[in-house]
């Protein structure tokens, strides 16, 4: 692996079996084992993989955890849950305080119960209905970009849209065009085809979370006065 140290050998949950380079174990049935290095973080991210850098971006900013410690997942559905904990902790907000939501079915002491919370409170997201928020289920394209936004103009900027580009623009809800023409507009998303009512994956939600903490960079970069020259 490059030179790296070896690390250890470890199961699928993640756990470290042993720290030797070599390693034996009677099995009782099919078992897989994963030898780790130095520096690894995920051993079911390809090499080169399109989403790897934005991946490994988001757990340094501390946005996104492994499925496993071992093991990201990249290929499993992006929750609503998922999304709303991942912009709490871009955002660096204490949601231990914020209002309890009317959502039913978001469990008290739930892993997303304060981010959701913090979400509702603020306007950043809204449920399924007036009393379910679905923290389990897929988030469709158009829901997360619609809370992507939401959140910009949460943080005090004023966006303006551009009209939409995509082949496929005739399949989104309405509710959600102009947040997605300001989506646009930023570069939030592009391509030819948006697939606006398709679920995420958890490669493709975290890459969009990536560059949101991008733009959000750049907006505080604007914001700092020039220092004067010495």
């Amino acid at each position: 692996n490059d030179g790296a140290s070896f690390d250890g050998w470890y199961d699928a949950e993640g756990t470290r079996l042993s720290s030797d380079t070599s390693y034996s174990v009677l099995a009782d049935a099919n078992k897989t084992l994963y030898a780790m290095f130095a520096g690894d973080r995920f051993y079911d991210i390809p090499v080169n993989a399109w989403y790897e850098e934005d991946v490994m971006e988001a757990v340094d900013r501390g946005m996104v955890n492994g499925v496993t410690p071992i093991s990201f997942c990249g290929d499993n559905n992006f929750t609503r849950g998922m999304a709303v904990v991942m912009l709490a902790r871009l955002d660096g907000v204490d949601v231990s305080e914020a209002a309890a939501s009317p959502f039913v079915d978001v469990e008290k002491g739930a892993w997303f119960e304060s981010a959701i919370n913090w979400a509702a409170e603020n306007g950043l997201v809204n449920g399924k209905d007036e009393t379910h928020f679905m923290p389990d289920d897929p988030i469709k394209r158009e829901e997360f970009i619609a809370i992507v936004v939401r959140y910009i103009e949460y943080k005090g900027q004023t966006l303006t849209g551009q009209e939409l580009s995509y082949t496929d623009v005739d399949e989104i809800d309405e509710y959600a065009v102009e947040l997605l023409e300001k989506a646009q507009n930023i570069g939030l998303i592009e391509g030819g085809t948006l697939r606006t009512r398709a679920t995420l994956l958890r490669s493709e939600g975290t890459t969009i979370m990536v560059r949101l903490a991008h733009y959000m960079d750049s907006i505080e970069e604007a914001d700092e006065p020039e220092q004067p020259e010495a």
